[in-house]
């Protein structure tokens, strides 16, 4: 028997992507990465939601324990610590032979009913998530569990580490042989548990040990029922840092399948719209380095055929009526009504007007002497601790969203013998 473990890479199907987050990006360099089109995948690049009504027992596979599907419900009978993992329909193999990898997500919406038949002894059952270890053997698993125990009527949430170490017990009406409905909601560390249709959760918690994994159903000393299984994958996207870059302080949120299907609260191909006019597009290639081992890899310099080339990922185009804005090569025309000002011996006021472009002006470079100083959203600079008395010659560049850019337009200006107090830099277009 081959035991593998799910956070073993070479054995693992990554859950999610998300978009590139622009505060990790430092200046003068790139991230380099692939984003699948949507990201929330649990499957193999098939980023729909999850639901089982259990008619057979795909994609479920035992680990350990006596595991039927009875009358359109996944049925295990009493063993100790007895559970079942799902797994991709696909087929990998490595020197050890084939395996499927598991179905996995890092967080989401997990809803499903329980039916524990044990009321009379110590005994619990119930859903395994962000499963990392799975192996026969009493709890032989690294991940979490929530439990239902009729006997002590309470939900139990616990982490395995190869052994079982409660989080919580929180006394609910849990009894046996009652199809109970559960919900999980999982963002990062934050874990909720709803129990029966409730609006508040009857669990809410906070703990990190977990983060990724596969899930399955596993049962302690009873008899239980599963049915009516539904994951809806959540993942965080960066995407309003990058509408509103370089400010990187707008917030995360999450995102879904269903916000690519219409049912989410938020339609995500102008994003991936506004992605496509944005990102490098241009030929040839770079090597990049990997921070985490220091390996280097050459890497073409171009993103889009991995952002948008969804057929390459899917039989069909999610958002089949989404049109991209061809690659945009036509730089901005050169700021206009420039002028500059010295507001003492070691100052200069530079302004200027928005010049035209056919998508819209983003930047602008600033250089001294030919020399590159900042890149500003605003069409104004202030540039400090320069010598009195002294000519410096500015040139400012217009720059679009897709990295074409201006001819220079040329701005001289003498500082004075000293500095002075106040001075005020007004814009005038």
């Amino acid at each position: 028997m081959v035991n593998r473990f799910v956070n073993d890479w070479t054995h693992f199907t990554q859950a999610d992507s998300a978009s590139w987050d622009p505060v990790l990006v430092a200046p003068g360099t790139a991230q380099a990465g692939l984003s699948h089109f949507p990201p929330p995948a649990m499957y193999n690049y098939d980023w729909s939601t999850l639901d089982l009504d259990f008619g057979n027992a795909w994609p479920f596979e035992p680990v350990d324990g006596a595991w039927t599907v009875e009358n359109g419900e996944y049925h295990v009978l009493a063993g100790n610590g007895v559970k079942t993992l799902a797994r991709d329909g696909m087929s990998l193999s490595d020197e050890l032979g084939e395996y499927h990898p598991p179905v996995a997500f890092s967080d989401g919406d997990v809803e499903l009913t329980v039916r524990v038949m044990n009321g009379s002894a110590p005994s619990h059952a119930g859903f395994l998530f962000r499963v990392s270890k799975c192996q026969p053997g009493l709890s032989q698993v690294t991940g979490y569990y929530l439990g239902l125990n009729a006997h002590e009527n309470k939900l139990i949430l616990a982490k395995l580490q190869n052994d079982f170490i409660p989080l919580t017990n929180v006394v609910c009406a849990v009894s046996n042989s009652t199809t109970h409905h559960i919900r999980i909601e999982a963002r990062g560390s934050q874990l909720k548990v709803f129990l029966d249709g409730g609006l508040s959760p009857v669990i809410s918690l906070a703990d990190s040990s977990h983060v990724t994994g596969g899930f399955g159903f596993a049962s302690y000393s009873t008899e239980a029922f599963f049915d009516s299984l539904s994951i809806v994958a959540q993942v965080p996207s960066n995407a309003e840092k990058w509408y509103h870059y370089p400010a990187t302080n707008a917030a995360t949120r999450y995102l879904s399948p269903l916000d690519w299907n219409g049912d989410g609260p938020c339609a995500m191909d102008g994003f991936y719209a506004w992605w496509w006019e944005h990102m490098p597009k241009n030929g040839g290639g770079h090597y990049a380095a990997d921070l985490q081992n220091g390996s280097t890899a050459l890497l073409l310099n171009t993103w889009w055929p991995y952002v948008f080339d969804h057929n390459r990922f899917s039989n069909s185009c999610p958002f089949p009526d989404i049109v991209f804005p061809a690659e945009d090569v036509t730089p901005p025309a050169s700021p206009v009504s420039s002028a500059g000002m010295a507001l003492g011996g070691s100052k200069v006021g530079l302004w200027w007007a928005e010049p035209a472009d056919n998508i819209g002006v983003t930047s602008y470079e600033v250089y001294r002497d030919g020399v590159f100083l900042r890149k500003t959203a605003l069409p104004q600079f202030i540039d400090t601790r320069l010598s009195p008395k002294t000519r410096y010659a500015y040139q400012v560049k217009a720059c679009d969203g897709s990295g074409n850019s201006s001819s220079p337009v040329e701005v001289p200006v003498t500082t004075l013998d000293s500095d002075s107090p106040g001075g005020v830099i007004k814009r005038r277009i």
